[in-house]
């Protein structure tokens, strides 16, 4: 019909014009301790009173995103990606949720749980004889979450998300505020072979056996253990992670409402010098020049769920840096007046090399509302600039944390400073 013809092209015209973008969509949590040690019937269709799903809960969270990925320590993401594991903060809301979890948590539409004990509380009393018995008896299972929780664009970052953890282990009625949306997923969930085939490793590299192009490829997942475990590098390892975490624009002039944040790593001051080192998404290229973060739509303060894999060059000089460009995207078009769907909206940008150790932590930095000036990398964005104009006043609005796993760059200062002066 007309009217079906009508929609098929407005969706067409979005597609063109936002297909690249993503927006958080919904999330829900699985409780995979009880699927380990659990028994062998894991098909979860169940129907009980009017729950759509039950699914059992811990600290694994998905975030489910409209193809996007962030993962975190604890944390699995649903769709697949180039990124690996991300740490959450220590203390905060995820400790008090780890340390009073008294439940075994099994939700369904809104929210409720079943009574039990701690999955926490179960692994910490394992011995290693019963976890690998655990293991040992662990079979392949298949897992069916049938609803998930819409996710609010003013809750994005961690410590909202495990609010709502530690909400679902008890009757409340945030929960019932919550808008929960109807899907179907299903996981295979299956013990690691001892020998697996078409293995990748993190870096992307193949290990043998590797038998031929045909099998589908299973990658390693790097490991980031919530307390150190000091033990000597075996392979090359040079990766850099990069998680922008939020960004304050109330404070800015303009209608700058939709935003995003390019992600770069350059090796010069020009758009030629971005290097094609940040691992790309699921269907996507290998390896990219640029990554943009989802989209909040009309919020002026916007948190960023977003992990960026980099692949570090072996040597690395003082102009190399990360670059963040954010934008205002415009997502309606006005009529017979032809506007950009990206507008830049601010710069900043992070030097990754100084005194000749590897930047890396948690840092707040200012954001400059107009074009970078020339021999920007060579400064900090903290350093007044002349004649450059800043976002409230040259405040920190941005947030981002930059963590390195690297077998060529000590982060430990003084066995740095010790490599230096032996090397």
């Amino acid at each position: 019909s007309t009217k079906e013809e009508k929609y098929r092209v407005q969706a067409a015209q979005f597609c063109d014009r936002l297909g690249k973008y993503r927006m958080p969509f919904a999330w829900t949590a699985i409780y995979l301790l009880n699927i380990v040690n659990g028994g062998g019937s894991m098909e979860r269709e169940s129907r009980r009173e009017g729950r759509e799903a039950s699914v059992e809960k811990r600290t694994r969270e998905a975030s489910v995103e409209k193809t996007s990925e962030h993962e975190m320590s604890r944390a699995a993401s649903l769709d697949a990606g180039a990124g690996d594991r991300r740490t959450g903060p220590s203390g905060g809301q995820f400790e008090s949720f780890r340390k009073r979890s008294k439940d075994d948590m099994s939700a369904g539409r809104r929210g409720s749980v079943d009574r039990g004990r701690s999955g926490y509380e179960k692994y910490r009393s394992w011995s290693p004889d019963s976890y690998s018995s655990s293991m040992d008896s662990f079979r392949p299972v298949t897992l069916t979450v049938s609803s998930f929780f819409k996710q609010e664009g003013a809750k994005l970052n961690d410590e909202d998300l495990y609010k709502f953890l530690a909400d679902l282990k008890r009757p409340s009625s945030v929960l019932k505020r919550v808008k929960c949306i109807p899907a179907t997923l299903k996981l295979d969930i299956s013990p690691c072979p001892e020998e697996p085939r078409y293995t990748l490793t993190p870096e992307l590299l193949r290990v043998e056996p590797y038998p031929d192009d045909k099998g589908r490829p299973t990658k390693e997942i790097l490991e980031f253990p919530s307390k150190e475990v000091f033990a000597p590098f075996t392979v090359y390892r040079n990766l850099m992670y990069v998680y922008p975490k939020s960004l304050n624009f109330a404070n800015r002039q303009g209608s700058a409402r939709n935003l995003a944040v390019k992600v770069q790593f350059l090796a010069g001051e020009d758009e030629t010098y971005a290097l094609p080192v940040i691992f790309g998404k699921s269907s996507c290229p290998e390896l990219s020049r640029e990554v943009s973060a989802a989209v909040t739509y009309h919020n002026k303060s916007p948190d960023f769920y977003e992990e960026v894999k980099i692949k570090l060059p072996a040597k690395l000089t003082e102009t190399h840096h990360l670059l963040f460009t954010f934008y205002h995207i415009s997502c309606q078009v006005k009529k017979n007046e032809p506007s950009p769907t990206e507008v830049p909206v601010g710069y900043t940008w992070l030097p990754l090399y100084r005194d000749g150790r590897l930047v890396s932590g948690d840092f707040n930095l200012p954001v400059s509302v107009e074009r970078l000036p020339t021999n920007y990398s060579l400064h900090h964005p903290e350093i007044q600039i002349p004649s450059m104009k800043w976002v409230d006043n040259h405040k920190g609005v941005f947030s981002v944390s930059v963590r390195a796993v690297s077998s060529i760059f000590a982060q430990d200062e003084q066995i740095d400073r010790f490599m230096n002066l032996y090397a």
